[in-house]
């Protein structure tokens, strides 16, 4: 089956939709039913009121019909009223109550939504009274746990990863590198949006004083691209909702060369937002360590000692740009530009020692290692907002592309010593390595979703994602009799990789008194292709895969809280896993990839327990992952040098033992 046949399918897909869409929308107004919604202001600046009450009656005998809160941006919406004549009233603390009257629910008018209320201060002079309520720092919801950042005082000037170090299923290292479930390989989403780059690189740049959310889904439901495997996170930042001009600036320094800045402006009226910001970060890192390798064999050993010091420099500039432009109260069209100029560069100084037992030889070297890093990374975003008769009922689509442009650059000087570390050859190897990288990727995704029943969710949608990986590597070595560089042909090579993935997806979610669950099923069409050209070597998948979910959450009270989970997810692998051309790392290291290698396909099993009581909690959690075609790290021996490589084996079990935080 072809992609072709493919986006047909996602085509009929979406017709179907809209399709259903018409059908329910009839049968609603068959029966007689319409639904109320608005929105909730204050009257002096037009900012939104949460949690003010809306309530209904009928205006016959003024009895109550329903009633209801606004949510976090000031709207609300009544379901299933009876076609009829109505007036509502709205309140809040603190403010004069508003009546609406004459509202006519009909056939011709089955979605009546209300002009903007707006309420009134009804503030008096008293002596200072001081009331505050803080978002819990962490909520967990029926698939995720979401980390409420907004303006905590503890993360000015840190970044994403400083608010993760305290964060429940998350574990990270002295240099910032970021674990999810015990694994290094997960998905990272900045505002729903994919970043191609390493998410531990990528969480280490973005500014803690932009966050407003962090989502933690470590068993995301079929909605979301299955791949990585320990889950994904979603950072969500500060959105601008009062009109005028806006901005954030925020700036910290360190020792060792640490700074990072960040200015964040907003302009927006009732038509449109214009938005921008620039960034900055650098960091410096040093470190030290040993390493020894013993090799035995039948009569003699071969040890290898290594003392290294590593330093290195971590440099990001960023700059985004875009315009959300709101056609009507329902509508909404948006475009974004994003341009980031990130590297890195550090040296790692190995002192060598290499000697047998019994005694036959003694060698000292060292080897300098140089390696700079640079890129540029460009995002281009489009996306539409659709919502129905309620924010529920909603149909977005999205497309977007970025295109990365990188280069590494490697050098490598080897000396021969004495006992004391002093340089005794006068003509020292010189290596140097060049690899060019090009990295794109676009994908187009459209999501509908739409309430059903009184408290069910409905949620649908499909997605194209094509990917296009190259990279060109040359190797040099410096010649002393020619005092040049030399072109190492048996070295230099180009590897393409692209792969295409198609996909549509399901979810149902619904509640029955104390319990709330969600089902889930993905499906997508794999096609993976990597040609090295050097070797003229092809290696080729075409499959289709099913991606199956389920979640659960039991509450039989305000304070206690259970959940349990299942889903299946994959690990698709990139370029350097899959490039079969050898790679020299040193003198004693070789690369090399395999493109035979399958994804890794996990089931992953989640269950929980929270308690909430007085001003903090209590939660527990305990995990299970079976992972099939199981990719190894292999390490073989030959002619005193190391082979690594990859291979599929057999299985891997994961118990997570319970894990407390409170």
């Amino acid at each position: 089956m072809n992609a072709k046949f493919i986006l047909f399918l996602h085509v009929l897909c979406l017709f179907a939709l809209f399709s259903c869409d018409q059908v329910i929308s009839q049968n609603i107004n068959k029966q007689g039913k319409g639904t109320i919604s608005g929105v909730v202001v204050e009257k002096t600046n037009n900012t939104a009121v949460d949690y003010a009450t809306v309530i209904l009656f009928d205006k016959k005998d003024s009895s109550f019909v329903a009633g209801t809160i606004t949510n976090s941006t000031g709207k609300f919406t009544i379901k299933e009223v009876p076609y009829g004549l109505y007036f509502l009233n709205c309140k809040f603390l603190g403010f004069y109550k508003v009546i609406v009257s004459d509202i006519n629910i009909n056939s011709s008018a089955a979605n009546f939504r209300l002009d903007t209320i707006k309420l009134e201060s009804a503030t008096q002079n008293l002596d200072e009274v001081i009331i505050s309520e803080d978002r819990k720092t962490i909520e967990y919801q029926i698939e995720k746990k979401v980390i409420n950042v907004n303006n905590d005082l503890n993360y000015i000037g840190g970044t994403a990863v400083d608010i993760l170090e305290n964060t429940p299923s998350i574990q990270t290292d002295i240099e910032g590198n970021v674990k999810l479930r015990g694994s290094s390989s997960f998905t990272l989403l900045i505002d729903g949006a994919p970043t191609v780059m390493n998410p531990s690189k990528e969480l280490k740049l973005i500014p803690a004083g932009i966050i407003k959310q962090i989502e933690i889904i470590t068993n995301p439901s079929a909605k979301y691209d299955p791949d990585g495997i320990g889950g994904l996170i979603n950072i969500i930042t500060k959105k601008q909702k009062k009109t005028g001009i806006n901005g954030l600036i925020s700036a910290s320094a360190a020792t060792r060369q640490q700074y990072s800045g960040d200015i964040l402006l907003n302009y927006k009226t009732n038509k449109f937002k214009i938005f921008g910001s620039f960034g900055f970060y650098n960091k410096h890192y040093i470190h030290t360590g040993i390493e020894n390798r013993e090799l035995y064999f039948r009569d003699t050993v071969l040890i290898t000692e290594n003392n290294l010091k590593t330093d290195q420099y971590h440099e990001n500039k960023k700059f985004k740009t875009g315009i959300d432009y709101y056609i009507n109260k329902k509508i909404t069209i948006g475009i974004s530009g994003k341009y980031d100029k990130r590297g890195y560069n550090f040296e790692i100084i190995s002192k060598f020692n290499e000697y047998e037992i019994p005694y036959t030889y003694n060698k000292y070297s060292i080897h300098n290692k140089l390696e700079d890093y640079s890129g540029d990374y460009y995002i281009l975003n489009f996306n539409y907002d659709h919502k129905f008769d309620s924010d529920d009922h909603k149909l977005t689509a999205n497309s977007y592309l970025s295109i990365f442009d990188g280069k590494e650059i490697n050098n490598l000087n080897i000396s021969t010593t004495n006992s004391a570390w002093n340089v005794i050859d006068l003509y020292p190897v010189k290596q140097r390595s060049t690899k060019s990288i090009n990295h794109k990727t676009f994908r187009f995704k459209t999501d509908y979703s739409r309430p059903v029943g009184e408290k069910g969710m409905l949620e649908t949608g499909c997605q194209i994602r094509f990917v296009n990986d190259s990279s060109r590597y040359n190797a040099n070595e410096y010649s002393n009799n020619f005092n040049k560089w030399l072109d190492d042909t048996l070295q230099s090579n180009i590897f393409i990789y692209t792969k295409n993935i198609n996909s549509i997806y399901s979810t149902i979610t619904n509640k029955h008194e104390k319990i709330e669950y969600k089902l889930g099923l993905r499906i997508e069409y794999f096609n993976r292709l990597t040609k090295q050209v050097s070797i003229n070597e092809e290696h080729k998948i075409d499959r289709f895969d099913f991606f199956p979910t389920f979640h659960l959450l039991y509450k039989p009270s305000g304070t206690h809280q259970f959940q349990a989970s299942y889903s299946r997810r994959v690990f698709r692998l990139w370029g350097t896993y899959l490039n079969p051309f050898p790679i020299y790392k040193d003198s004693y290291n070789i690369h090399k990839g395999n493109p035979y290698l399958k994804p890794e396909y996990i089931d992953s099993y989640e269950l929980s327990y929270f308690y909430h009581f007085k001003s903090s909690y209590l939660s527990t959690e305990f995990y299970y992952r079976q992972t099939n075609n199981k990719i190894n790290f292999i390490q073989t021996l030959d002619d005193d040098i190391m082979l690594h490589s990859y291979k599929n084996l057999n299985k891997d079990y994961t118990l997570g033992i319970p894990e407390f935080d409170t």
